[in-house]
């Protein structure tokens, strides 16, 4: 109490513009305190909101990994189920007899040529080469149609060459592959 007594006799005991001036000083303090105050709370504010919006994209980046990897197990189980069902599948066999359905067996250079490719996660590629001459663009679209159907093999390369011949006609060599569990590796 003494306190505030001390305080109201002071400003008693000062005259008008003493008063005026020191009570100006103490409010403009009180405004630069508050302003100051106010300047590191907005900062603060637009700190946390420039790591808001970061921590959003972290997590929409996230959100497309696990999405991407869900895709992923899902192709990979339904791979699994398609090599499962023909363990004994052979590629070779395969091309022969997509090239007999769409009738461009007397066509072949020479006999295809199988070979291991490189690994492909747990599984191994198992690639076949094959030489075409004297086809036109229909049998070939025929072809790679037939190759295109059959889930088990896909085309890798494709080489076009306009053939030598009297008629116009294309020369091909054709790169086609399959996946197979490491154990299994035949493919002949």
């Amino acid at each position: 109490m003494n306190f505030l007594r001390f305080i109201r006799d002071f400003i008693k005991s000062l005259d008008d513009q003493l008063f005026y001036r020191y009570a100006a000083i103490i409010i403009a303090v009180v405004i630069v305190i508050m302003s100051g105050l106010m300047y590191w709370q907005i900062h603060s504010l637009n700190k946390e909101d420039k790591k808001l919006v970061v921590l959003g994209r972290e997590r929409e980046k996230t959100e497309k990994i696990v999405r991407d990897y869900k895709k992923f197990d899902q192709q990979r189980k339904e791979v699994d189920a398609i090599l499962s069902k023909d363990e004994s599948f052979k590629i070779k066999e395969q091309y022969q007899d997509i090239v007999q359905q769409v009738g461009l067996a007397q066509y072949q250079k020479e006999e295809p040529i199988v070979s291991p490719g490189g690994p492909v996660g747990d599984k191994s590629e198992i690639r076949l080469s094959a030489s075409l001459d004297g086809i036109n663009m229909k049998q070939l679209t025929d072809l790679l149609m037939a190759i295109a159907s059959n889930e088990r093999i896909y085309p890798v390369e494709l080489e076009l060459k306009k053939s030598s011949g009297l008629t116009p006609s294309l020369e091909v060599e054709l790169k086609i592959a399959t996946l197979e569990s490491k154990q299994v590796e035949r493919g002949v």
